[in-house]
């Protein structure tokens, strides 16, 4: 076909066919930042290995919009990581009974959140002269979604800065997979080709070092390589890794010098960890990395528990949730070697963050079908219910407390509990005498009701903090109080930066309970 001129040409529309023809098999791009953008067209044309997930940025969509590309990229799963806000010499978390820390005292350092966060933000901003970093961790703190996000801060819809990653699932890779995804043609029957490292991965060849600024995207930032459960990956995957990490190359190309590496593992079966799965783990490998274990606490999550909202506004996690496992700490994670083994053919179900998580996103869920049915149940039907959808999250034990606690909370009146805010003389003690006297459940769920009757307030009237402080003082009980003030932080925020409370009613505090307040003097 001949076209008397440009216009006519262009009018026909050849090329604009040339062009999507171009973008569809993933050869659109060239230039700066073109490598990361090509992968993003190949990822979705579903060229990519199995195993990789690109997110990019929002730069990286922006530009692949006004070149007429629609992505919907794939969503981090984005997890508040608050900074503990806590007095500092409060009963921390019975380790010895959760496994969080390193069985191995001394080989691996123990940090909290904080110190996780402090890790990874070094790591990511240290760039490529600062050494790798490897997460352990024991099955069920959540490990991955929070390095995923690590920092909503990089990925959030506030972010600070507007960065890209690119995940590995390596328990799902082969070292083929590095090397050669196939394009296949329109049948999806046979593949025609294959492509070499630098047509997916942010690397360049080691002699083309012009080719630097193809391969840090476009905004020349580079971004994050994210290997997850490298420790139970094969060794020949770990091997391809090992060129990664290390010398940051994969055969004859070199990882892009903007792009920095972190990775994740759940720790050796020995260390009473998930023995499902196989364990390979060098001294050349552990060499390549720094290493350190997150020890999560109960400390770390409820911040995020108390505050934390659905797309509606409600609460994800129930209250009764977080009260239960603040006084019932060994649920927090309870993973029982002998309850998780090969012989008995693994896998019950047991209480972690994640599994908590679950049982009340699937609690809510089953409330929420009931309300839109109009289904009505008894109270004690509604307990069974509740135990097994708890039981097949968390199992039997730690359902059977929750129910057992949410119970005795039910029992007592609000109208008392709500004497705790207006008239603490008059509002049920905890440390009566004789025959009358609590047990430590009761206590529990005493202070639970108490505190959580605030769970809508934002900030405490001086009439409020003074009838709870005297609620406490009149309670002679420091362990617990102290308890009870650690919640009412997490329930009210505010409250930690009340000058009221922190002045007057924590003298009084300190006065009644001086071996307690002590570090405060």
């Amino acid at each position: 076909m001949r076209f008397k001129s440009y216009e006519n040409f262009v009018n026909e529309g050849f090329v604009d066919k040339v062009k999507n023809f171009i973008k569809k098999v993933g050869e659109f791009f060239s230039g700066v930042g073109s490598k990361f953008l090509n992968a993003l067209i190949h990822q979705k044309n579903k060229d990519l290995p199995k195993g990789v997930t690109f997110y990019p940025s929002k730069n990286d969509l922006e530009i692949l919009k006004d070149n007429g590309v629609s992505l919907n990229a794939p969503k981090l799963k984005i997890k508040d990581l608050k900074e503990e806000r806590f007095i500092d010499h409060l009963p921390r978390l019975d380790e010895a009974v959760i496994q969080t820390k390193y069985p191995d005292i001394g080989k691996v350092k123990d940090v909290d959140s904080k110190g996780l966060d402090n890790f990874i933000r070094d790591t990511l901003e240290g760039g490529k002269g600062v050494k790798p970093l490897l997460v352990w961790g024991a099955p069920g703190i959540g490990k991955t979604a929070i390095i995923n996000a690590i920092a909503k801060e990089y990925f959030g819809e506030n972010a600070r800065e507007d960065k890209r990653l690119i995940e590995f699932d390596l328990m799902t890779m082969s070292p083929e997979d590095f090397f050669i995804p196939s394009i296949k043609d329109k049948d999806k029957s046979t593949a025609k080709g294959v492509r070499l490292p630098d047509e997916w991965l942010p690397v360049r060849r080691v002699d083309d070092k012009d080719a630097e600024k193809d391969i840090n995207g476009p905004d020349g930032k580079g971004g994050i390589l994210f290997f997850d459960e490298i420790a139970r990956c094969s060794t020949k995957v770990q091997n391809v890794c090992l060129k990664l990490i290390d010398e940051r190359r994969i055969g004859n190309y070199v990882l892009g010098e903007k792009w920095v590496i972190l990775s994740c593992a759940n720790r050796k079966n020995d260390l009473s960890d998930d023995e499902q799965e196989a364990f390979h783990w060098s001294s050349t490998l552990a060499n390549r990395f720094q290493q350190i274990n997150y020890a999560t606490t109960l400390q770390d999550w409820t911040p995020w528990a108390t505050s934390a909202k659905d797309d509606l506004g409600d609460l994800i996690v129930q209250p009764e949730i977080v009260a239960f496992l603040r006084f019932n700490q060994k649920y927090f994670h309870l993973l029982d070697p002998e309850n998780f083994s090969n012989s008995s053919g693994g896998s019950e179900a047991w209480p972690s963050p994640r599994t908590w998580t679950n049982a009340a996103a699937a609690l809510k869920a089953r409330e929420n079908r009931y309300k839109k049915s109009g289904t009505k149940l008894r109270q004690s039907e509604w307990d069974d219910e509740q135990e097994d959808i708890l039981s097949a999250n968390v199992g039997s034990e730690a359902a059977s407390a929750f129910i057992g606690f949410k119970k005795l909370i039910e029992k007592i009146n609000p109208e008392d509990i709500k004497l705790v805010w207006t008239n603490a003389s008059k509002a049920p003690k905890w440390k009566a005498t004789g025959d009358s006297k609590l047990q430590i459940d009761q206590i529990y769920a005493l202070i639970a009701a108490a505190c959580f009757q605030m769970k809508d307030t934002k900030k405490l009237t001086k009439g409020q903090a003074d009838n709870f402080t005297q609620w406490l003082c009149l309670s002679g009980d420091a362990p617990n109080s102290i308890k009870a003030i650690n919640m009412m932080y997490e329930i009210v925020p505010s409250l930690k930066e009340d000058d009221y409370f922190q002045g007057e009613c924590k003298n009084k505090l300190v006065d009644k309970f001086p071996s307690i307040f002590n570090k405060e003097k």
